[in-house]
């Protein structure tokens, strides 16, 4: 159901960038800088396309390959874009956008990079960003230093930072959260600081390699998992020893973690994690 909230969302975007593209295309005509394409022009700059960096000032190296690309950048220095509104009202440097109006809204925003129709369609002041696949970063505003690679990943990000997204929809429900790892997985509206791999309602097994046993002198931890959640964690059994019986003793309560199936008992000799039958 969650996937085909955000499936649902992606084709509301689609028709958003037809609608938009269509309004700004019914803009008064021009060409771009003068004089008309084919050519290179002053300050390093290319433009081909309806409009083109048509208010190209001081601007330099600047590229723009597509109806409307660049249109409204003046002095913004090296930015290159490729398809139709393409970095359309940008007036900063160093942003990449390729496919139809990816960076769309950026203004001041820098060093963004955007690859795919609608990537980083709302991104304004936003810098650093990386963006691939159609609608990938589509809602961010202001957020920086986030990297998205799939359709859809992070695409309801607003203003988090920090957060990497791998797979179609990976991070799709991220709101506002900052440094978020999300392999696969759809992340949570405003959590931080999380990693989550892999979607608890598809994948069934976990196989990893390069586990290493550990030698006496490093740390007597246990992993602990909660089978429902998916969540990770320790427990510190260097205090715990076998009894006769083979069962994990330890003396004190406090140093005692039963795991997931067992419970504590105590008798005469201490406490006790035992299987609960």
């Amino acid at each position: 159901m969650n996937r085909l909230i955000l499936r649902f969302q992606k084709v509301t975007l689609l028709r958003l960038i037809v609608f938009a593209l269509g309004c700004i295309m019914l803009l008064p005509t021009a060409q771009a800088v003068s004089p008309p394409p084919e050519g290179a022009y002053p300050n390093f700059t290319t433009a081909v396309g309806q409009n083109a960096l048509l208010n190209l000032t001081s601007g330099t190296g600047n590229s723009g390959l597509g109806a409307l690309t660049l249109f409204t950048d003046s002095t913004g220095s090296f930015n290159t874009a490729v398809g139709a509104g393409a970095l359309l009202f940008n007036n900063s440097g160093l942003n990449t956008a390729v496919g139809a109006e990816a960076l769309l809204s950026n203004t001041n925003g820098t060093a963004n990079t955007a690859t795919g129709l609608g990537t980083l369609f709302s991104n304004a002041i936003g810098d650093s960003n990386t963006a691939n696949g159609a609608f990938a970063l589509f809602g961010n505003t202001t957020g920086v230093n986030n990297t998205a690679i799939g359709d859809g990943a992070l695409q309801s990000n607003t203003t988090g930072n920090g957060n990497i997204a791998l797979g179609e929809s990976a991070g799709g429900f991220l709101t506002t959260g900052d440094n978020n790892i999300e392999i696969g997985n759809l992340g949570v509206a405003g959590e931080s600081n999380k990693i989550r791999i892999g979607d608890p309602t598809i994948h069934t097994g976990i196989f990893l390699a390069g586990i290493v046993t550990m030698n006496p002198e490093a740390p007597n931890q246990a992993i602990l998992l909660d089978p429902t959640t998916g969540q990770l964690g320790s427990a510190n059994v260097g205090t715990f020893h076998l009894d006769r019986r083979g069962r994990r003793v330890s003396q004190d309560l406090k140093d005692l973690k039963a795991p997931l199936g067992h419970k504590v008992l105590r008798d005469h000799k201490g406490y006790k994690a035992l299987p609960v039958r």
